[in-house]
Formats: C-alpha cells, structure tokens, sequence
C-alpha cells in the first residue's frame, strides 16, 4: 500500500468557496424577504390615506347618546347647509360658511357654532373651529382644507338649552 498526500482532483479541497455557495444563497434570500417586509410594513404605517375615523372607539361606546342627540337635533327641525370657497389660498385655508335656520325658516343668531372636519381620504388629518357669526344665522370660519374632495363635516351648534348636532358630508373644491 502506498500512502499519498495529495488530495482527489474532484474534492472541495480544490474550490474553497464551494462550501458557502448554497449557505449564502438561503442567507441571501432571507435578506431580502426581511427587506422586503420592512418596506411593506413602512409603506402600510406611512400612508396618511389609511386612517381610523377619529375618536371611532370613543363615538361606539357612547353610541346611544350620540343617537339620542341626533334626534334631539331632528326633533328641532333646524337645517344647516354649508358652503365652501372654490379654491384655497397660498396657506391653504379657504373660507367656510355655515347657514342655521330654525324649523320656520329663520336664522338662528346669537349661537355658538363649533365644527370638526376631515377629508374622506385623510381621516387622521383633521380640521376644528370655533365659527364666528358673521350676518345672522351665518356663521364663518377659515380652516385649513388644501385637499379637494369628499369632507365629513360633525357641526354642534349651542343656542340656549338646545344643542343641535349634525352630520354632513360635503364636496370641497372645484367640482368637475
């Protein structure tokens, strides 16, 4: 029997990265599957058009007081109407006004007007103002509405002991 040293042509010993081909492979592809998550997952939390309705916890537990609010409000007969400028100025704000007439038609004046709006794409983002009386029963307000489009509009209005609150959802901008 001879006993050599030299190693078989056909073994790793001759190529040694060999031995990490397939390891770095399976490395290399968990590294992008973890990038890749963490891009999907920074996407979905960035996006301000994926938006919980504000408060939407608070407004389902009192759900049978804000009912019951509501047909306070219906029982009154008031109407509100609410008329938005065209287009917003350089800071983005444009002009609202906001009609109160009682259930024979006539201006409610002298009320405290408070209202809280978002753009149906942009929940989180919302607008509040206290609106001031302008003529009577016409009640003003600038606010910050750079975004055309579809807004819900949640009004309260104080007038004595009658409180009316109201719910509109309103087109803002220019209209196509």
């Amino acid at each position: 029997m001879s006993d050599t040293t030299t190693p078989h042509p056909d073994t790793p010993q001759g190529k040694p990265g060999r031995y990490w081909l397939w390891p770095g492979i399976v490395v290399g592809i968990l590294l992008t599957h973890t990038v890749c998550c963490l891009v999907v997952v920074y996407i979905a939390t960035s996006d301000p058009t994926h938006a919980v309705i504000p408060d939407y916890h608070e407004k389902a537990v009192a759900w049978d007081a804000i009912r019951a609010d509501a047909l306070a409000s219906e029982q009154l007969g008031w109407a509100c109407t609410i008329e938005t400028a065209a287009g917003a100025d350089l800071l983005g704000e444009r002009s609202l006004r906001l009609s109160l007439k009682d259930a024979r038609g006539e201006p409610v004046s002298g009320a405290t007007v408070s209202l809280e709006g978002y753009h149906h794409a942009r929940a989180n983002d919302t607008v509040l103002a206290d609106l001031k009386e302008g003529a009577p029963g016409e009640y003003v307000a600038m606010l910050k509405m750079r975004k055309p489009g579809l807004w819900r509009f949640d009004v309260k209005a104080k007038w004595g002991e009658d409180v009316f609150v109201q719910q509109i959802d309103q087109p803002v901008g220019e209209r196509g």
